[in-house]
């Protein structure tokens, strides 16, 4: 049986759901796909030195690494969110979140406070909002006064405790935090959502073969339509995993330009 080496650069809290789908795929091909932990090997090292066959990786990362050269990733798959709002497509938001407090209604209301962000590399993060700012529908293009948060809980907590300040949070973790009816959501209003933007891409490396490509969105297939598979994606509030083209990711290289700019 072939053997292949996975690694995660997605946030580590999201860890446990790549370690068992990678476990999952592993019952239902004929390749064993094994994890590097971030413990063995961090993440970006497994990525650079190519030691990884496969990889979850940040969309925007994936393209300004292409863009970078000597990058030798492709996007194979992605997971598609389960509530209404992503319409079965493997796809995310940026949900921009105010105290209860607040005046704010919207971005533009926002705009005037104090702009919270996980960190300057992050696509729900950050760069989704200097995105939209950019658009041509707002008189500033610049984000007037920002602090780091460090994450987006961090954030949220900031947001909920300081009525003139607001955040942009990834929608996959505002709507697990609803579906867990946690209670910072009592203490913060989505005043807009921005995108939608692709999902983070699960990536290959270009040397893998097509037949073996094949083969891993077979055994994808086959457990998300399993009875553990379904397990695992209703858990984390995921409806499928589907297959997706490079090509998908434009928006993001785009967005990439946005950032450098």
């Amino acid at each position: 049986m072939s053997r292949l080496h996975a690694v995660s650069n997605v946030s580590a809290v999201a860890d446990p759901f790549f370690g068992r789908l990678l476990q999952g795929l592993s019952q239902h091909a004929t390749v064993k796909v094994t994890q590097l932990t971030r413990e063995l090997v961090p993440p970006m090292l497994g990525l650079a030195i190519h030691m990884a066959d496969v990889g979850w990786v940040c969309g925007l990362m994936h393209v300004c690494e292409q863009a970078e050269g000597g990058w030798p990733y492709e996007a194979l798959a992605a997971p598609v969110m389960a509530p209404r709002r992503y319409e079965r497509q493997p796809c995310y938001f940026g949900d921009v979140v105010v105290s209860v407090d607040s005046h704010a209604n919207s971005l533009a209301d926002a705009l005037h406070g104090q702009f919270v962000m996980n960190e300057p590399e992050s696509l729900s993060g950050h760069v989704m909002v200097t995105d939209e700012l950019r658009s041509g529908r707002y008189t500033s293009t610049e984000l007037a006064d920002a602090v780091l948060s460090g994450s987006h809980t961090n954030s949220l907590r900031h947001v909920a405790a300081d009525p003139t300040a607001y955040a942009c949070i990834d929608s996959t973790v505002v709507d697990m935090l609803r579906s867990r009816r946690h209670p910072i959501l009592d203490e913060i209003k989505v005043v807009a959502s921005l995108g939608p933007y692709p999902a983070p891409p699960f990536v290959v490396r270009r040397g893998i073969s097509l037949e073996l490509r094949w083969e891993l969105l077979r055994a994808i297939k086959s457990f998300v339509a399993s009875p553990a598979g379904r397990k695992l994606l209703y858990s984390w509030n995921v409806a499928d995993i589907v297959q997706v083209d490079d090509s998908e990711y434009d928006v993001l290289r785009r967005a990439a330009l946005t950032k450098l700019s």
